[in-house]
């Protein structure tokens, strides 16, 4: 029973120390440390303490609609307040800080990392308690001779030396030579299209996007100098969500500086992240199989489960395109449509089912006679997951009474504890 025991509360520690370990390394990861946060203008407000006022203004060219920060230091509690000015509010913004000296720490475009724009700084000020200042900047080059025509071309000179990848297919409905590529790991599915409002290139383009296949926008994006835009998704609440998703825009064949046209149009229909349709290939054979949609704003995972479609393939002559002789079953291996030369295109239409099938190389690569390849539609479950816990849960629970049980058992009875005369226990 004592080794029992010792079991037992050995096992209780060990989950213990486990969750402490746990919780404190999630409190050390929310730490911010010795950092020195900054303080956004938009939380400050006017107080006893903070009665005093900023009020920042950038005087910049027509045109111009990058964002711009800037950062006022105070030098006495070293404390940083950061306005904003961007197009939607005027390139103006005002801050309510304590009494005290002040500098202009930096100013700076959040959309430009090529160090193109510069911005001329205010001296250093002090301010009384209810006190107000109007401070300006303005845009400047590092060519004091800069005219406003090669502002403009400052403005659309994008990198074009990086190659075009896309992680889902692009549909574009115009005639704008650039391109638009969308990257990344999302959270849903989205129907995703953007619209080309202003014409240019990265640093001059602006659009504006939809997650919903166009029933709802986006305010309108200009097209950084860097060429990308994180997208992010509105809630119900008015806060803002990432999608996990980045658009990314080339201009590599532009001539007359507006590759993105007005009214332009790029799509993309972003599957479910938890659904999947997964091939597989059992064989020595270099040649894969894919799928895709005939019409691509289709969703693969949707053609397949909506007509319970389970692709089987088995290679019965060796060969490359045109001369591979393959049989396809599409429920899963039950039953096989009629032998079928492998066609030199190396693609198999299905127009009912809505799919393409690709046998990718097989110009190149010979298909091996027995080698089988088969698709198949899968959703991810977290059912398997939520029971393990459960399990861990209940073990942990049935460890606990168990304890209590055996510690409870180990106590002196209540007969250990009465109190008997001298005289009776004489007797």
């Amino acid at each position: 029973m004592k080794k029992m025991f010792s079991i037992l509360m050995m096992a209780v520690m060990v989950i213990l120390c486990v969750g402490m370990g746990s919780s404190t390394a999630h409190a050390a990861d929310e730490s911010c440390g010795d950092e020195l946060c900054v303080i956004d203008a938009l939380t400050t407000s006017m107080a006893d303490e903070t009665s005093s006022q900023i009020n920042f203004t950038a005087d910049v060219p027509e045109g111009f609609i990058f964002p711009i920060y800037v950062d006022v230091k105070n030098t006495d509690t070293a404390a940083i307040y950061r306005l904003t000015l961007y197009k939607e509010n005027g390139f103006s913004q005002h801050c309510y800080v304590n009494e005290g000296n002040y500098s202009v720490a930096e100013i700076a475009c959040t959309e430009d990392n090529t160090g193109t724009y510069s911005f001329e700084y205010p001296e250093d000020f002090t301010l009384e308690k209810g006190g107000a200042i109007d401070l300006h900047t303005g845009l400047v080059s590092n060519n004091s001779e800069m005219s406003e025509s090669s502002f403009e071309s400052s403005m659309g000179s994008p990198t074009t030396d990086v190659p075009y990848e896309s992680d889902f297919t692009i549909r574009h409905e115009g005639n704008g030579s650039g391109m638009v590529a969308i990257c990344g790991s999302q959270v849903k599915r989205y129907d995703l299209v953007i619209q080309v409002i202003t014409p240019g290139i990265a640093g001059s383009a602006s659009i504006k996007y939809s997650l919903d296949g166009g029933t709802n926008w986006s305010e309108e994006k200009a097209v950084p100098l860097r060429g990308s835009i994180d997208i992010y998704e509105k809630n119900a609440d008015g806060n803002f969500s990432d999608t996990g998703l980045t658009a990314y825009f080339y201009a590599e064949k532009a001539v007359d500086g507006s590759a993105f046209i007005r009214g332009d149009t790029y799509m993309a229909s972003i599957p479910d992240p938890k659904t999947d349709v997964i091939i597989n290939h059992v064989g020595d054979s270099s040649v894969e199989m894919s799928l895709s949609c005939i019409n691509d704003s289709d969703y693969l995972y949707d053609l397949m489960k909506d007509k319970n479609v389970s692709l089987a393939v088995n290679v019965l002559k060796g060969g490359k395109a045109a001369d591979a002789v393959i049989e396809i079953s599409i429920d899963g291996g039950k039953t096989y449509m009629d032998e079928m030369y492998v066609p030199a295109s190396g693609v198999i239409s299905f127009p009912e089912l809505g799919i393409n099938m690709s046998f990718d190389k097989a110009d190149i690569y010979s298909l091996k006679e027995g080698d089988k390849y088969c698709a198949y539609c899968y959703q991810k479950s977290y059912m398997k997951a939520y029971i393990l816990c459960s399990l861990m849960a209940l073990l942990v629970i049935g460890c606990v009474i168990m304890v209590s049980s055996i510690m409870r058992s180990m106590l002196p009875s209540k007969a250990d504890f009465e109190i008997i005369p001298y005289e009776k226990a004489l007797d």
